[in-house]
């Protein structure tokens, strides 16, 4: 993860001009921006303030404000390592978690694993067992941005 530069805007309407307006300029720039995909940025974990405001256009039914602020940008890519969560471990793999990104990790990766219920047990190490809610550490192979968000397939890096 990194600190980038965000470039944007959000709109306000005329009666959210008052005393507190830069608390609802934050409060709109979170809601828009953090915990959300861009297929240019990448996943912005984190906005951080301050924020600047540059300048805006006054229309009659809405007041657009250009702002910039810097975030704590995840950008997917071939070859990231990263830790996540085990939500779902199924006959087709493990569904895992990156803060909001979906990993797959399909059952083809994991030949060192055999799949009982809903849990992996490691061939190889006997008192290995993945079950959901673990942290496991994964290298991603492939990712896509689609419907606003990314989707990501990876590998277990077997520890």
């Amino acid at each position: 993860m990194k600190k980038n530069l965000i470039i944007g805007e959000i709109y306000l309407s005329p009666s959210e001009l008052n005393e507190n307006f830069y608390e609802i300029i934050k409060k709109k720039t979170v809601t828009k921006y953090e915990k959300i995909s861009f297929e240019t940025i990448g996943y912005i974990t984190e906005v951080l303030f301050p924020i600047t405001i540059h300048d805006s256009v006054i229309k009659s039914d809405y007041i657009k404000i250009n702002i910039s602020f810097y975030a704590i940008v995840f950008q997917p890519g071939k070859g990231v390592k990263l830790t996540a969560e085990i939500q779902v471990i199924f006959n087709h793999g493990i569904f895992c978690f990156f803060e909001n990104l979906k990993i797959l990790i399909p059952t083809n990766t994991l030949k060192n694993f055999r799949l009982e219920g809903n849990k992996l047990h490691s061939i190889e190490k006997k008192e290995k067992i993945l079950c959901t809610g673990d942290k496991i550490e994964v290298k991603l192979t492939e990712y896509r941005y689609e419907k606003k968000q990314f989707s990501c397939i990876g590998i277990l890096i077997d520890s």
